[in-house]
């Protein structure tokens, strides 16, 4: 078979416009003149490099910052060859531990018995030296060799450095940007829990931290929504974020690994470096500003609230008391409580998104300081009647940063005490004019009415004691007034929940406030079976809540039913919410109403066996939940002990 040939010819037109196209090629730049801004140069845009802010940060909303000239990049000069010295010098140390090693093992394994008892020269040379740990600024790719020694990079590290040393050979001028790029880690191959200390900054990856934000707001954000999410990722991405901000970073990471399978080895590394980092914040306080808080209070506020409900969930009760009571002064000292009173003054400027930003921070305080008073008395922080912080406003106005006046707490409570909707405010859009009221303001009232059940009881007892053991009208007129609220708020919470198809599950807030508010009505009945029953009102009282309390118990052992089928870390694809977002995390306080009403159950079972069966739901319940909330599996070891192990019921 022939090979044709084909012979192409240009004629001289065509070479004159190809001339042209490379002339005119030429003559164009390749780029725009001058440097690019800083925040282009980091998210790699191409930078219009009009002053005095480019295209990219006027759409950002960042400063943009140009420099005239720009630092060499890279190690400085003989940075790396001092790293290979010093590896080179830890490998040798290394090869002669191992020869010594093998030159001790051998001759002993020559040695008989007789030999070893007689040589005295072997047994009186000292011991070889263990090996060092290496420095924390060779091993962590992530740290700065200047900041080893600060706490603000991780904690001294005491892995061997023969677990961690990688050959000569296989080490180049680009190793440390290469190391330990893969985030999928294989935490089988990490004893996390063990004494051995490492750095969390090996795994915090650019692809970790994105994967630990979206947790956040995808697993925690909804029990506790007080960090709107695009200022977060605008000065998260920042290269000098100050030491608050990387507090509360870390503090968001460290309750996002809790919540999550791929990331829960790294929760304690995560919460140790946390407590450090706020620790050392505490010792070094700046000076206070003109109105004379101190600068950033705000964000260790919210570090020390979620690191408390770590430790709720996590570590210890009594440890997260602690954190939380931290958590509560320093709301305090911020005036948090009185945002929207004419005389508050806030530490810094801001717009609306950081007045609401302090409302939902001082809200999620004052729910954590009702909820835990449950099991721990009615020593409560914060005092109701000083509130001067609106509610806070509907998720969809805080995530757009659409401005909307709330109404106060007392105006809500005042209009659920005539049972009657309290109308729109203005710049408000509900439906028929009427307030609408989101999870996070239901957990609101709700522990309002929790609070003042606990107070309630408390105030109960000491009249007791003082009144010659006589209902005083001023109980029954207070009682009456907390059952309406009560009924109201119950009413309004059963409405919401029903409003769900067979098919989808509530918001676990809701299911919580649920909880709440019907565990409110044993509260109550254990205030009337306390009292003593010298009067007909006393008499009508208890049997009306011999009745309400059965039927409260009935719908917290239906609540706990529905508890087991939320999994802790991943929904069904088919249970979807009204709002078509997946609800994946049970609200982490969850286990504290179980335990009271578990409590009132297996008091009152002995003489009413309808008790029996709502034992049950919850004790299941709070099975299901201990796999992944301390709390609850605590609270499971005791209520199987106060029940005898469940054998009186068939457990």
């Amino acid at each position: 078979m022939t090979a044709r040939t084909v012979y192409y010819s240009s004629s001289p037109e065509m070479d004159t416009e190809q001339s042209r196209g490379s002339t005119t090629t030429s003559s164009r730049p390749r780029q725009l003149p001058g440097s690019a801004c800083e925040e282009c140069r980091r998210r790699k845009l191409r930078c219009d490099r009009v002053q005095p802010q480019c295209g990219a940060c006027i759409d950002s909303g960042t400063n943009c910052v140009m420099r005239a000239t720009n630092p060499p990049r890279g190690p400085k000069k003989g940075h790396l060859r001092a790293l290979r010295n010093q590896i080179a010098q830890l490998a040798s140390r290394l090869d002669e531990q191992d020869n010594l090693k093998k030159t001790t093992s051998s001759s002993n394994r020559s040695m008989s018995p007789n030999e070893s008892g007689s040589d005295n020269s072997m047994s009186n040379d000292p011991p070889p030296p263990p090996p060092q740990p290496a420095p924390l600024a060779l091993m962590s790719p992530m740290s700065n060799p200047s900041d080893s020694m600060q706490l603000w990079s991780a904690g001294p590290m005491s892995t061997p450095a023969s677990s961690l040393v990688a050959p000569l050979s296989a080490i180049d001028d680009n190793y440390f940007d290469l190391t330990f790029t893969n985030t999928m880690i294989n935490p089988a191959d990490l004893d996390m829990d063990t004494t051995t200390q490492t750095s969390t900054d090996m795994y915090l990856t650019d692809l970790v931290c994105n994967d630990l934000d979206l947790l956040y707001f995808n697993r925690v954000h909804p029990f506790a929504p007080m960090l709107q999410k695009s200022r977060y990722m605008a000065w998260s991405k920042q290269l000098g974020k100050s030491k608050e901000h990387t507090c509360l970073q870390y503090a968001m990471w460290t309750l996002a690994a809790s919540l999550s399978s791929q990331f829960h080895f790294l929760r304690k590394r995560l919460y140790t470096e946390t407590r450090q980092m706020l620790d050392a914040l505490e010792l070094d306080c700046g000076p206070p500003s003109e109105t004379g808080h101190q600068p950033l209070l705000l964000e260790r506020s919210q570090a020390w609230i979620l690191l408390s409900i770590y430790e709720f969930t996590s570590v210890e009760y009594q440890r997260g008391l602690v954190s939380a009571g931290r958590a509560f002064r320093m709301v305090q000292l911020t005036h948090l409580y009185e945002v929207d009173s004419p005389n508050f003054v806030p530490n810094r400027p801001g717009d609306w998104d950081d007045l609401e930003s302090m409302r939902r921070t001082f809200w999620l305080a004052y729910t954590l300081d009702r909820f835990t008073g449950i099991n721990n008395g009615p020593a409560l922080t914060f005092i109701e009647q000083e509130i001067r912080t609106r509610l806070p406003a509907p998720e969809a106005n805080f995530i757009g940063g659409r401005p909307i006046t709330m109404p106060f707490l007392s105006e809500v409570i005042a209009q659920n005490t005539n049972n009657s909707s309290y109308p729109a405010s203005p710049g408000g859009s509900t439906s028929g004019g009427a307030f609408s009221t989101s999870p996070f303001v239901e957990s609101i009232l709700v522990a309002t009415i929790c609070g003042r059940c606990l107070a309630h009881k408390q105030r109960s007892s000491v009249e007791q004691s003082y009144s010659e053991l006589e209902v005083t009208p001023d109980f029954c007129r207070r009682h009456r007034w907390l059952d309406s609220i009560l009924t109201s708020r119950i009413e309004t919470l059963s409405a919401q929940t029903a409003a769900y198809t067979p098919t989808e599950i509530p918001d676990p807030t809701l299911i919580f406030a649920a909880l709440v508010a019907n565990l409110n009505v044993l509260v109550l009945c254990e205030v009337i079976e306390s009292m003593p029953l010298g009067t007909e009102e006393s008499h009508s009282l208890l049997l009306e809540y011999n009745h309400r309390s059965l039927k409260a118990a009935q719908e917290i052992g239906s609540l706990a039913t529905t508890l087991t089928q939320l999994n802790h870390f991943q929904m069904k694809h088919h249970l979807k919410s009204i709002t078509d977002k997946s609800f994946d995390q049970n609200h982490p306080f969850t286990p504290i109403p179980l335990l009271s009403t578990a409590r009132f159950c297996v008091a009152h079972a002995g003489s009413n066996d309808a008790y029996n069966p709502q034992l049950q739901y919850i004790y299941t319940a709070l099975k299901a939940l201990a796999n992944a909330n301390n709390m609850a599996k605590n609270y499971f070891q005791i209520i199987g002990m106060e029940m005898g192990s469940g054998q009186d019921l068939g457990l």
